[in-house]
């Protein structure tokens, strides 16, 4: 009981005025679910399409014993000072950056087999892990939440999220859950996260969209919302929607021409090329650290683009290095992932 009421005190702290309530859980299959694994069920719950050999592949927000080896070895390159806390953050993602440039290597932050080869370290989370950076989705339960710099109370608090925002989470310890998402990144109490969702209809603005995720690794196309995969979409398609929309595990999802769904997440209505024309995006990564224009599809760098920066593009786009590019009007060309 002891145990019980400082567990009651300790998550009422980190979503004040949102006291926790016990809850009914009933274990079942669901509908569709025959052909599928329980894992399989819950991977259901992810709209993020993960690149062919995503199992070999750890990325920022992994939480892992794995990543911690990542670390030491970046440090050992002098890559990084330290820090060594198994957690992918911004910090890792920059320190593999820059080490992928000095190797000559795709500087997109990810440790997949090459980087790790270089590194010497593995390339994915041991399944007994907290974490393997494609976790499952949650939205926020509850008015404002904290979110910390580490898995206790002890540790600062970064920032807070209201109640209905999606996140993803990517790792787990001792109550706490590690989230991307809100513009943030961090450590929440897993008590108030839900990954239920209702299934209310509503209308959106029809029209065409471009995919585009923080990822670069595309999105999912479902049978319904939050259902069976469909197919996927890469980084830049353009895709047509209806006005149909309709809420399900924690994402808003637009209903497709061809009757298919996709989380309106993952859409993105400003630019887009359009014939002959030429169109204006931002610069926006989550990282915040800018990003390379290269002489060619994921070709030589050939300088550095700023946060926020606007650049102008024409419509030519090319696939190439798992990214999908976009010609700015000097010739040189940009990852559409890092555009909005």
């Amino acid at each position: 009981m002891e145990i019980f009421a400082f567990t009651h005190v300790a998550a009422n702290y980190e979503a004040p005025g949102d006291a926790p309530s016990l809850r009914e859980f009933n274990l079942e299959i669901p509908a569709g679910a025959a052909a599928t694994s329980l894992a399989g069920s819950v991977a259901a719950l992810s709209v993020v399409v993960s690149a062919p050999d995503a199992q070999a592949m750890i990325r920022r927000g992994a939480v892992c014993a794995e990543v911690g080896n990542i670390q030491r070895a970046l440090v050992n390159f002098n890559f990084a000072t330290g820090g060594i806390d198994n957690v992918f953050g911004p910090a890792t993602e920059a320190a593999v950056r820059n080490f992928q440039a000095s190797q000559g290597l795709l500087e997109d932050g990810i440790v997949g087999p090459t980087t790790a080869a270089s590194l010497g370290v593995a390339s994915s989370c041991s399944a007994d892990s907290g974490g393997t950076g494609g976790g499952d989705f949650a939205t926020v339960d509850a008015s404002t939440l904290n979110v910390r710099t580490g898995p206790s109370m002890a540790n600062a608090v970064i920032t807070t999220l209201a109640r209905g925002t999606a996140v993803e989470v990517t790792g787990t310890s001792g109550g706490w859950s590690f989230i991307i998402g809100g513009r943030t990144e961090g450590w929440v109490s897993s008590t108030y996260l839900s990954t239920g969702g209702s299934t209310g209809g509503g209308t959106g603005t029809p029209g065409t969209y471009t995919v585009a995720t923080s990822s670069g690794s595309g999105v999912n196309v479902r049978s319904s919302p939050n259902g069976a995969r469909a197919y996927g979409l890469a980084d830049g398609a353009t895709v047509s929607v209806t006005s149909s929309r309709q809420t399900a595990g924690g994402f808003t999802w637009a209903e497709l021409t061809d009757g298919n769904w996709v989380a309106t997440a993952f859409l993105s209505s400003g630019g887009g090329s359009t014939g002959g024309g030429t169109s204006t995006f931002t610069v926006d990564t989550v990282s915040n650290s800018g990003v390379n224009v290269r002489t060619s599809p994921n070709g030589t760098r050939a300088y550095g683009l700023a946060e926020g920066s606007t650049v102008s593009v024409t419509s030519a786009r090319q696939t190439a290095g798992g990214f999908t590019w976009a010609e700015l009007t000097d010739g040189n060309w940009v990852a559409t992932s890092f555009l909005r």
